[in-house]
């Protein structure tokens, strides 16, 4: 459970269909195995708020909603789809968080999202747009406007995988620093990191860049603060749809994002992976606080792909090796 020489403590739980990790480096374990406990029972109180799958969850009133309803839905979940909708608009929709009605056409999803078990998916891709939610902060309401075009009355289906994580990740530093824990590194499923302090004079050690580092002289990420997210199509094949065009993904092979929340590396992350290089540089040029690193394919390079780092390499809160 811990290294008593490094007074590191590691703690797991599944959720999410992954699993989180929390690493606390701390003189007393007890309260390190407290906080992890307390940090768990809110990713898993998250989860329930937030699953599409399950009818109970916020989540999924909202994808009951008829257009021009609305519901109450707990602050947490008002928060993360907030980040969402700018997150939409920063990206220029490459990340929409309503993208759930085109999920089983890419044939990424086995759970039917909301929508006529016969809607095609020129009508499924109609329904996707984030701005059809309305957010009402004063009643944390969420409500469904017009869709517009020859589908006005399809519902939406919001599915916060590609963010949720983080957001829970953001939360779990939360708990931490009310709890006083100052040196920790939680992730979810290692997609996603969000670190807090160091467990030693230079920071939280971090792998990046899979099979491309070694050529691009990259071994690892230095972290004191902050966040880092990565997608690919390596590990999982085309599992990241365009919600632009309704297909798989024909951006980059690889994305990482490090930058000062989980909820927007985890978010941007999966963005990058439909944006072309141009949109990425755009993004950055207009976010200086974010750094990413892009795969990109090069058929003379080793392994198919070139990393092209577009950010500092270095700054107050990590580096890159």
């Amino acid at each position: 459970m811990g290294d008593a020489a490094l007074n590191l403590h590691r703690f797991a739980h599944e959720a999410m269909t992954v699993t989180f990790e929390a690493v606390i480096a701390h003189d007393d374990a007890v309260l390190a195995r407290q906080a992890a406990g307390a940090a768990f029972r809110e990713v898993d109180r998250l989860e329930r708020l937030m699953s599409r799958f399950d009818a109970c969850s916020d989540i999924a009133q909202v994808n009951r909603l008829a257009p021009g309803e609305c519901v109450g839905v707990d602050i947490e979940v008002f928060e993360c789809l907030a980040i969402a909708a700018e997150m939409w608009a920063d990206t220029l929709g490459a990340f929409d968080a309503t993208i759930g009605a085109v999920m089983k056409y890419a044939e990424v999803d086995n759970v039917p999202p909301p929508g006529p078990e016969d809607e095609s998916p020129e009508h499924a891709l109609d329904r996707v747009r984030m701005d059809r939610l309305i957010m009402d902060r004063d009643g944390f309401l969420v409500g469904v406007r017009e869709a517009g075009g020859e589908y006005s009355d399809g519902c939406v289906s919001v599915d916060l995988g590609a963010i949720g994580k983080g957001f829970a990740l953001d939360k779990m530093i939360e708990i931490f620093e009310h709890w006083e824990i100052d040196n920790a590194l939680v992730h979810g499923g290692t997609s996603t990191v969000r670190v807090i302090g160091s467990p030693g004079p230079e920071g939280w050690p971090i792998a990046i860049g899979g099979p491309w580092a070694e050529e691009a002289g990259i071994e690892r990420v230095l972290m004191t603060s902050g966040a880092l997210s990565g997608s690919g199509t390596q590990a999982r094949g085309e599992h990241i749809v365009d919600p632009r065009t309704g297909g798989p993904a024909d951006g980059p092979l690889a994305a990482w994002v490090i930058c000062h929340t989980g909820a927007v590396a985890d978010a941007l992350s999966t963005a990058l992976m439909v944006m072309s290089i141009e949109e990425a540089e755009s993004y950055c040029k207009d976010h200086e606080d974010i750094t990413v690193l892009l795969v990109v394919p090069d058929e003379t390079a080793p392994e198919g792909g070139r990393i092209l780092v577009l950010g500092a390499k270095r700054r107050d809160n990590f580096e890159i090796f």
